[in-house]
């Protein structure tokens, strides 16, 4: 067994060892470094992450217990993890964080779905919280950009101008320079125009809003193979 005390509060997760490391090669090499860790050792190996949600933590082992992520619903406390009964952005984050692309990809397409099925869409509050977080080119970032291009390209203004008023879409862009040098990226090359609803695609599509690489196991092709990436 290993100990990981997790947030402030320091929460107390005792996980089996050996189940932590067959998924997750970070904590692999961390446990198995003797200079740190050494076998012969009585006490129970420990590692401290101050700076995550105990919450989060929680689906994060959930994870490797159960090989699945929970079911992602909205939450009624729309201020509670960005309005989902469990912060997906957050667990996504700690992925890239473990360096585990198959939690980002299942965190991604529990995003996604629930999106899709409950009709929600990024609050522009959710996409400054997040989109500092993100590595370049990941794809949470790929996403975020291209929900918000597609929204900003909506031909129902209406609809979009309340959810996501100019002035507040211009203060966002201002306040972030690799999300506004995104948008413009996107707008160069006027992706938007032919570009699906990123709640929508589907299949080998769907490839784009994942990070498993080019040989890594896609959840939406049948034999590890990679779909395709803009």
């Amino acid at each position: 067994m290993v100990d990981i005390l997790v947030g402030p509060t320091q929460k107390l997760h005792r996980v089996h060892k050996d189940k932590l490391c067959a998924k997750a090669a970070y904590f692999s090499n961390l446990f198995n470094d003797t200079t740190t860790f050494p076998p012969d050792s009585d006490l129970i190996p420990t590692v401290s992450f101050p700076d995550e949600a105990p919450s989060t933590f929680a689906i994060f082992l959930s994870w490797i217990y159960e090989n699945h992520l929970p079911p992602l619903k909205p939450n009624k406390d729309r201020s509670k993890h960005h309005g989902w009964t469990w912060d997906v952005y957050d667990v996504y984050v700690l992925g890239q964080t473990l360096d585990l692309p198959v939690l980002q990809d299942l965190a991604m397409d529990a995003l996604r779905e629930a999106q899709r099925n409950y009709h929600q869409l990024h609050a522009l509050s959710t996409i400054r919280d997040v989109f500092p977080r993100l590595k370049d080119r990941c794809a949470m970032q790929r996403y975020i950009g291209h929900s918000l291009l597609k929204a900003i390209l909506a031909a129902d203004t209406k609809k979009y101008e309340e959810l996501y008023p100019t002035k507040e879409i211009v203060e966002c862009l201002g306040a972030d320079e690799r999300l506004l040098g995104l948008v413009v990226r996107y707008f160069r090359g006027m992706e938007g125009r032919g570009m699906k609803e990123p709640r929508f695609v589907v299949g080998s599509l769907a490839c784009q809003y994942h990070d498993h690489g080019e040989k890594g196991k896609c959840p939406n092709m049948g034999d590890g193979e990679a779909g395709e990436r803009k």
